[in-house]
């Protein structure tokens, strides 16, 4: 009866597993996917900020953007007007509206560009990819985790109920 008992337990196990397995990636796909709209959208929030700043003649300087994660730049024409500390002497992303990757700093960058109301006045607004993936990954692994630690419970809960299953059958095989 054992031998039932462990391939039962064994195969529903790895069911749950998989199940939970495939459950996970799809969190993890749509999770990030979440997360890259929302940081998207915060570099647009960023953005109307210090336009609204170069507007009043007033842009505030960013800290270190190793240590912030965001960076920006105001170009008029084919020199840069304003930037933020450390950001490269050349343009961050192309001149064209929208988000954009970049490569500075040694380092991976969403970008988004907007043209700003005076003529061939640009704003680009920069986010390092690391603090992006950082912060959604561990939202993602949080909500993952409690899943992936409740399988030993699950184990002992289908070794029990499987058991207590296989009883009238234990009976029989020891009134034969």
């Amino acid at each position: 009866m054992s031998s039932i008992r462990r391939y039962l337990v064994i195969v529903l196990l790895a069911t749950i597993t998989l199940v939970n397995f495939f459950a996970a990636l799809h969190g993890y796909r749509s999770s990030m996917t979440r997360a890259d709209q929302v940081f998207d959208a915060e570099l647009i929030d960023i953005a109307s900020v210090l336009a609204l700043a170069s507007s009043a003649g007033s842009v505030p300087p960013l800290s270190d953007p190793l240590s912030a994660g965001v960076v920006f730049q105001i170009w008029d024409k084919d020199h840069q007007e304003y930037a933020s500390f450390d950001a490269p002497a050349a343009p961050i992303a192309d001149l064209v509206p929208g988000y954009h990757d970049a490569n500075f700093l040694g380092r991976r960058w969403r970008a988004y560009t907007v043209r700003l109301p005076e003529p061939d006045r640009w704003l680009i607004v920069a986010e390092r990819y690391e603090v992006r993936f950082a912060l959604a990954e561990k939202i993602i692994i949080e909500s993952v985790l409690p899943i992936v630690l409740s399988l030993p419970l699950i184990g002992i809960l289908v070794w029990l109920i499987v058991g207590r299953g296989l009883q009238p059958l234990n009976g029989l095989a020891a009134e034969m």
